[in-house]
């Protein structure tokens, strides 16, 4: 049991560095910290690996608890991190994900699911394949398609302003377009 200020005071080492150390030592699994507001606990991982035997079975029973504790905090911050990662992941529903997965302008993905969790609170949301039709159908349209994209909303902006409502845009079709301007050349007999 110790502090920073006091592991400076005796290594002669400046407090932030000894917080470096005792972090890069804890990333490399070589040492556990447990840290309150006075004082931390490191306890030095493998403690019996790396000091002889002196016979004393008493030190001897000491380290092997302590290395058990240590060992089952060890496995326990790995649930801990399995089960916050897992969080993470379920964060977003399977609905939202295809969603996302089809808008053309995937930005601020974190303000779109509170739009969307609020909607489906609201129970204004639509059912999801109305969503994607009205997706598909404004990524076909002129407004969505013009400067490269540039006037696609973020989605959250979509979701709030009910985009699955709007009407139906006029697709751009361009491979009409340039057949209709080959004939109209043609039939005013430029060469092409």
């Amino acid at each position: 049991m110790t502090g920073r200020k006091k592991l400076s005071e005796l290594s002669g080492i400046s407090e932030s560095q000894i917080e470096r150390i005792l972090k890069y030592l804890e990333n490399e699994q070589q040492i556990t910290q447990i840290k309150t507001t006075k004082f931390r606990i490191i306890t030095i991982v493998n403690w019996e690996k790396y000091q002889g035997s002196d016979g004393d079975d008493t030190t001897s029973e000491q380290q092997k608890d302590s290395n058990g504790t240590t060992e089952g905090q060890q496995k326990d911050t790995y649930k801990n991190d399995k089960n916050d990662k897992n969080d993470k992941k379920s964060k977003y529903s399977q609905d939202f994900e295809k969603f996302w997965e089809s808008y053309p302008k995937r930005k601020s993905k974190g303000q779109a699911l509170k739009t969307w969790d609020k909607l489906q609170k609201e129970k204004v949301l639509p059912e999801l394949s109305v969503l994607l039709s009205a997706v598909a159908a404004a990524k076909a349209g002129q407004d969505w398609q013009r400067d490269g994209g540039q006037y696609i909303p973020y989605p959250s902006t979509w979701l709030n302003a009910s985009g699955w409502l709007d009407e139906p845009v006029q697709v751009v079709n361009k491979t009409s377009e340039t057949l209709k301007r080959f004939r109209e050349a043609e039939e005013r007999g430029e060469k092409i």
